[in-house]
């Protein structure tokens, strides 16, 4: 029952996360609060829903009509508190562990250790499920180095606040470009441990990108008493704005770093090293995330402006498919005599 895909949409510059609602590479874990999403979820480590907290409703408003499609693949052990996948929509559970508590699956799912769980599991192989431990581990590599390369774009428009180029850590930022290099728009925003709201005005159908470097200690951002505006539009959750073509890159390299949303609505974001820890606001659009520790409240993942864009450059390799790991693993055991050479990686500038 495995999907024969590795991801939903694997040929942008995010590779195997594109168009999930949610890809964590590491733990997914919320000990306050409850909340929804949208969309299909992809979890690299390991799922744990405390007793009255999580996500009741996963892969919601399903984004695809295809019941092979993955609603949640987890690649450790998952343990819920209730809730259910997919309310109805097409989808199924993918599970590299063990799975264990109270959860529904609308249209069953696969598991590769032990369930507890009941329901229609199918037991498999973890060579089956839909992403591999291995491509999550290149989808890490990939993904943070497409975030570096993105950080280290040439900027294509202006960063005000309050007239000012040079702003607090509580400003309200206006981003503004009118003519963007090949379709990119770059915003490097000043370091903070906190920002309001952000106002963005750009080329219709250019790749917008708002690199976020947080606080100067450890790359933490918080979001709260404000809103993202794109092109008049304001992102508030529940409708598009528009923002498939925006991706918030949130640039530090640190992993003690934190990300959190409160009473605020996020577009695309794109944070490899950083722990999402909630706050009770919502996402417009993905969540690609280094793990999640929701401790503050869940906040909402809404589907409606997944990232779309093909104007992103190519940060690091794509994410080859089981059969590719096979022929991989077979050229190198008979290329293992020779010295080889690494490609160099270019830096946009």
């Amino acid at each position: 029952m495995a999907a024969s895909v590795p991801g939903l949409y694997a040929s942008s510059a995010l590779g195997v996360a594109q168009g999930y609602n949610l890809f964590d590479l590491g733990a997914f874990t919320v000990t306050s609060g409850t909340s929804d999403i949208q969309g299909s979820v992809a979890v690299g480590g390991a799922l744990a829903f405390s007793s009255g907290a999580g996500y009741s409703s996963i892969n919601q408003s399903s984004l695809s009509a295809s019941p092979a499609t993955p609603g949640l693949i987890v690649e450790g052990n998952a343990s819920f508190s209730g809730g259910q996948l997919d309310n109805g929509n097409a989808g199924l559970g993918y599970f590299g562990g063990n799975v264990s508590g109270t959860y529904t699956f609308q249209h069953g799912y696969d598991y590769v250790g032990t369930t507890s769980v009941g329901g229609t599991g199918t037991h498999i192989a973890a060579s089956s499920m839909p992403i591999t431990a291995a491509q999550f581990a290149s989808a890490a590599t990939s993904l943070e180095q497409l975030s570096s390369t993105l950080g280290g774009e040439s900027t294509a428009g202006t960063v005000n606040s309050g007239g000012a180029t040079v702003v607090n850590n509580s400003g309200n930022y206006t981003l503004t470009a009118t003519s963007c290099s090949n379709s990119l728009c770059v915003f490097d925003l000043p370091s903070a441990s906190t920002y309001n709201s952000i106002t963005i005005t750009a080329p219709s159908g250019a790749a917008v990108v708002i690199n976020v470097p947080g606080s100067s200690a450890n790359g933490s951002a918080a979001f709260s008493n404000g809103q993202i505006t794109y092109n008049g539009s304001a992102c508030t959750g529940g409708s598009s704005c528009g923002a498939s073509n925006v991706l918030m890159n949130f640039t530090s390299t640190n992993s003690a770093g934190t990300l959190s949303a409160s009473g605020y609505g996020l577009v695309n974001v794109l944070a490899p090293y950083l722990t999402f820890t909630g706050g009770g606001g919502h996402i417009d659009g993905e969540l690609i995330i280094g793990a999640i520790n929701e401790s503050s409240g869940a906040s909402e993942l809404e589907g409606a402006d997944i990232f779309s864009n093909s104007n992103l450059p190519s940060g690091g390799s794509s994410t080859p498919e089981p059969a590719t790991w096979v022929l991989m693993g077979t050229a190198m055991l008979a290329f293992a005599g020779f010295r080889s050479k690494r490609a160099a990686t270019v830096a946009v500038k």
